[in-house]
């Protein structure tokens, strides 16, 4: 009796993973992930970019590094940027 009970949640176990399996696989294959490929990023705002470029610029000189401020600059505007795709992921859900 008690194999029979793992025999069927063994079964069932399967069975479930190979319908989510499947189930996401049709989805991810259904979606257009061209549209989201690197290089094809819209430009930032320039009102963002200036924001960017003054917190970034704040930062470096309340650290004593004014050197700095370009990379975090970049750091910056790639978070933005890994925001914006973020965003667009879960918008086509």
């Amino acid at each position: 009796m008690v194999m029979y009970q793992e025999i069927i949640t063994v079964a069932g176990g399967i069975i479930g993973g190979g319908l989510a399996g499947g189930f996401m696989g049709w989805r991810l294959a259904r979606c257009d992930r061209t549209k989201h490929a690197a290089g094809t990023a819209s430009p930032i705002d320039p009102a963002t970019d200036a924001r960017i470029e003054q917190v970034a610029s704040e930062w470096s000189q309340a650290h004593g590094r004014p050197e700095a401020s370009s990379i975090i600059a970049g750091k910056l505007r790639l978070s933005q940027r890994l925001a914006e795709r973020r965003s667009g992921w879960w918008s086509r859900w």
